[in-house]
Order: structure tokens, then sequence, then C-alpha cells
């Protein structure tokens, strides 16, 4: 940080990035917390998710000065000395909101591959959410109409709570047609008398 103007300088590096009011702000590094200060003030709505690797800067912040504000705010989530990975199971909740990757740059450049590995995270979901969205786009009024058309089935239907502890340690795999599913059937015949499998409509035939 600066030793004239931290917040200044903080300021001005939040400035860089494109943030919406209501969007998502993945903060990695703390360092003193001016960033993530600068970022709460400006942007008081959003929501912010703070990653650091490791706990000791961190705590050296709670000891340096004062982040009452930060970890009070309603909508943070620290995600400290923890796996990258666990910021997918975060995101799943940004199903339309914008998310903008900040990095604090001495933490970035100490721990290159966490910041990698983030990056990774957040654009595999990015990708994965627009894969949803177009799927859901092409397909969801078909799969409304399936679905009305099969209501007057759905009394007649054996409930799946009968299964429950049915095949007790016996292995299970489900299976749904996809793009692995060729490269798969030759060993669903191979385990097909050890398990119990179970497929859905469009992959039953082919098994």
């Amino acid at each position: 940080h600066s030793k004239r103007n931290p917040s200044r300088e903080a300021s001005r590096l939040a400035s860089r990035y494109s943030i919406h009011q209501d969007g998502w702000v993945v903060l990695f590094g703390f360092g003193l917390g001016y960033i993530a200060e600068s970022i709460l003030q400006s942007y008081p709505d959003i929501r912010l998710i703070i990653i650091d690797p490791k706990p000791e800067p961190f705590f050296t912040a709670l000891n340096y000065r004062d982040i009452t504000s930060i970890l009070l705010h309603p909508r943070l989530t620290l995600l400290i000395d923890v796996s990258p990975s666990h910021i997918q199971n975060i995101l799943g909740e940004a199903t339309h909101s914008s998310i903008t990757l900040i990095p604090h740059i001495p933490t970035a450049e100490i721990h290159p591959e966490d910041f990698y590995f983030t990056q990774k995270a957040i654009s595999q979901f990015e990708q994965q959410r627009t894969i949803n969205h177009n799927t859901l786009k092409r397909f969801g009024k078909r799969w409304v109409r399936n679905l009305i058309a099969n209501l007057p089935f759905f009394p007649k239907a054996y409930s799946l709570e009968l299964l429950k502890n049915a095949f007790t340690d016996i292995p299970g795999v489900l299976i749904a047609a996809g793009p692995t599913f060729d490269d798969a059937i030759e060993h669903l015949h191979q385990i097909q008398q050890k398990c119990l499998i179970v497929a859905v409509d469009t992959a039953l035939p082919l098994c």
C-alpha cells in the first residue's frame, strides 16, 4: 500500500474495473483492507467475496487498523486459508449478476497458483452459467409442455420413497444422455451385474 495515502491508491485501483452496483466482486487478497473498504464505500449494494490464501496478512490487518465496517457488511463473504475451489459453491447464487475479479497485486504475486485457480474457477462458472442460460432458452418451453402432459400420470406413479434403504451397500450408477455417454456404455455392460443402474428415459434404450 501507499505510505502516503493508501485509501486514495485503493480507490484508484478499484476505479480501473467495471463494477456494477448490484454485481459481485471477488477480491483476491485482503492486504490491510483499503481496497475492500474503498469498494464497499463506492458500491454498498454489491456482494463482496474476499479470498486470502494465508491467514497471517488478515490477522495483521486486524491488529493494524479498524476494519469493523468491512467485517460487518451484510453482503461480505470471507474465504481465508481455504481452497479457491470453494468459490464455485458460493458463486452458484450469482445466477444473473456480473462478477468482477480484482487482485491485491502483492498477494497475487506471492500466491500465483492460487490466483490462477481463482481465475479459472470464476471463468468455468461463467461458462457453465452461459450454457445453462442458453439451454433453458432453447428447451424451457418444451420442458413446461412435457411437464403439463405428464401431470395426469403423477398420481399413479410410485414414490421413490419406496426404494429407500432397498439397496443398502450396493453401488449405484445414475445414467443420463450426454457427451460422455458413448464412452461409458461399454463399461456399464461390464458392471451391470455388480451395481444398481438407474437411467433416465433418453438413456434407457441404450443401456
